[in-house]
C-alpha cells in the first residue's frame, strides 16, 4: 500500500486561471425616490425599520447584498465575484478554452440588478 499510495489531485476549477468579473458596490447616492416619512407613521419606537437590498443575476448566477438601513444615501459595501467561465459555455454546455480579452468584451450576458425596499415591523406592531 505504501509504495502505491496515490496522492490526491488538488481541486481546481475548469481553468487554472479562472476569470471573474468583480463587481463592487460601494455606498449609494441620491436614492431620491426614498422618503423616510413616506409611510406617515410617527417617529416613535413603533415605526417600522426599512432596509435596501440589492438582488442581481449574471447568467444563472444569483447574488444579493446584505440589508442596509434605508436612506437617500445608503451605506452599501459589497463585493461580488461573478464567474465568467459559466458564460463561456459552448452550445453543448461544454467549456471552451480560456477566453481572450476580445471574447470577454463581446460577451452577451447581461448583469441584471434590482433594489428592493424591505420593511420590518417592530415588536408589538399590529400591522
Amino acid at each position: 500500500m505504501g509504495d502505491h499510495a496515490q496522492e490526491a489531485e488538488p481541486e481546481i476549477g475548469p481553468f487554472r486561471d479562472e476569470r471573474v468579473l468583480r463587481m463592487e458596490l460601494m455606498g449609494g447616492r441620491a436614492f431620491i425616490d426614498y422618503d423616510s416619512k413616506q409611510d406617515g407613521t410617527s417617529s416613535g419606537s413603533r415605526t417600522p425599520r426599512q432596509f435596501f437590498v440589492l438582488y442581481g443575476s449574471f447568467g444563472s448566477q444569483r447574488f444579493r447584498s446584505e440589508p442596509v438601513e434605508a436612506s437617500t444615501d445608503p451605506g452599501f459595501s459589497e463585493i461580488f465575484d461573478l464567474q465568467l467561465a459559466e458564460a463561456m459555455l459552448d452550445a453543448r454546455g461544454l467549456y471552451r478554452s480560456m477566453p481572450t480579452m476580445a471574447e470577454l468584451l463581446r460577451l452577451d450576458v447581461p448583469i441584471r440588478i434590482a433594489f428592493a425596499l424591505v420593511t420590518v415591523a417592530r415588536p408589538g406592531d399590529s400591522r
